[in-house]
């Protein structure tokens, strides 16, 4: 008796004695290969064979069952044409991905606000940058001329500590001469008024590079995707 190249089902030979019961078999396994599609509320309604699918097809979250629980393995994309242009949507689960995220256009959050015209979106797009950019802000008071600032833990763990640090400060003084930035590191800033005086606040960024990016190829050759 052979079997089918993909799946392995049985495939009687002509002729053969008791043929029904590989057939039977092939149906038992038919219950496993064959996706079930309904709603996410009905799950529960299946049985979570080992090596099953469940797709729901108002999320498009895909299950996979382990003989005891369906576990969800990923979200499905939809495709959609609106005005000749071609979108694809998907859940609304977080997506993550092991790996870089390359697009030709742009990178957007939009979110849903009530206006005297009505319902409209606010659409913020993502700052582009040749580096792989870290960043941390804040408002700190300078007390007699002098501030010492501890960066937070999160953003030494990510930072480059060889790479240089662009720091940029605001003073909310209108009398203030300016201030410098006299210590910088991942792990903290001392800034100093310039004349040695001030008891006032001021904004403060601190980018950095992410590490093991640095060396980031900002112009290279076309990627061959066939």
């Amino acid at each position: 008796m052979s079997e089918t190249p993909n799946h392995g089902y049985n495939v009687p030979e002509e002729g053969a004695a008791d043929w029904h019961r590989p057939l039977n078999e092939n149906f038992e396994q038919y219950d496993t290969d064959i996706e079930i599609r309904d709603q996410e509320a009905d799950r529960d309604d299946y049985e979570p064979k080992a090596g099953a699918k469940f797709v729901a097809t108002d999320t498009g979250v895909v299950y996979l069952g382990d003989g005891t629980d369906w576990t969800a393995e990923m979200v499905l994309g939809t495709h959609e044409e609106n005005d000749g242009t071609s979108n694809v949507v998907f859940g609304t689960d977080a997506v993550q991905i092991d790996g870089n995220i390359e697009v030709s256009g742009t990178k957007h959050f939009v979110e849903a606000v009530s206006t005297d015209a009505g319902r409209r979106e606010v659409v913020y797009t993502a700052p582009e940058a040749p580096v792989a950019r870290t960043e941390t802000s804040g408002v700190a008071q300078l007390e007699d001329g002098r501030a010492e600032i501890s960066l937070p833990d999160h953003f030494r763990m990510v930072t480059d500590e060889d790479e240089e640090l662009l720091v940029q400060t605001t003073p909310y003084a209108a009398d203030s001469r300016g201030l410098a930035v006299v210590e910088r590191s991942v792990r903290r800033l001392v800034i100093e008024d310039r004349d040695g005086t001030g008891d006032y606040e001021f904004a403060y960024t601190v980018k950095g590079t992410r590490e093991g990016h640095a060396q980031k190829e900002v112009v290279r050759s076309p990627i061959d995707r066939e």
